[in-house]
């Protein structure tokens, strides 16, 4: 039904260990060794959490990056939208071609998938980066 994209996947991994060293700025190199993410991806992903107002900042020597939000705030249906935004659409409807599925309208299927995308949405939405990092 949905799926985590690497960028994804990686961003969630980055914030948490943001989140679990709030006390100091946490650096691009710290996180991809810590994560075993490579550095390249690891600074992009951070980047576009910068321009999302996710993480911010600070150049320099004992620059590095820290939660612009607490972690409770930040949501894992915030981070899928920033890095995969139709990653919880069926399969029904595609939004980057501007299709829809020849059988929509006449598709026993298609109400269960709706209903069912729905219910996982309500459970992310539910979902925060600090909750994550509990279970």
């Amino acid at each position: 039904m949905f799926r985590f994209t690497k960028q994804t996947e990686y961003a969630i991994l980055s914030l948490q260990y943001i989140a679990k060293n709030s006390n100091r700025l946490v650096s691009v190199r710290e996180i991809s060794e810590e994560l075993e993410i490579p550095f390249q991806f690891t600074s992009k992903i951070l980047q576009q959490l910068i321009k999302s107002d996710i993480v911010e900042s600070r150049q320099g020597v004992k620059g590095g990056y820290k939660l612009v939000k607490e972690a409770k705030d930040i949501l894992i249906t915030d981070i899928m939208e920033i890095f995969d935004p139709n990653s919880l659409q069926p399969n029904c409807i595609d939004i980057i071609n501007g299709t829809i599925c020849k059988r929509s309208g006449r598709c026993n299927l298609q109400k269960t998938v709706f209903k069912i995308k729905n219910e996982v949405e309500k459970v992310l939405k539910d979902y925060s980066i600090e909750k994550s990092m509990k279970d």
